[in-house]
């Protein structure tokens, strides 16, 4: 067998096999993976409402000026170029 309809079948068996758990486990994922997700996205809402607008805005301006310096400051080293040896031509050029 190919080495691309090895992959294909695999990937298609591994689809098979969730679809044939997703039904049996969607309570379990509801309660592991949902429930825990959605709790953690409400807490981070509630710490962004918290915080004051203005200390948001420093924030992000502070972000925007390491970004900037970190693209515009010099790494100080210069990359030497390389050069390749050839061999000279043999025969009709």
């Amino acid at each position: 067998m190919s080495r691309q309809l090895q992959r294909t079948l695999a990937l298609a068996g591994i689809l098979v096999i969730s679809l044939l758990l997703a039904f049996p486990l969607r309570d379990a994922m509801y309660e592991m993976v949902v429930v825990p997700i959605a709790y953690v996205w409400w807490l981070l809402g509630l710490w962004y409402h918290s915080v004051h607008q203005s200390i948001w805005w420093i924030v992000a301006l502070v972000v925007v000026l390491l970004v900037l310096s970190r693209s515009l400051r010099s790494t100080g080293r210069v990359r030497e170029r390389v050069r390749l040896e050839t061999r000279p031509v043999v025969g009709q050029v």
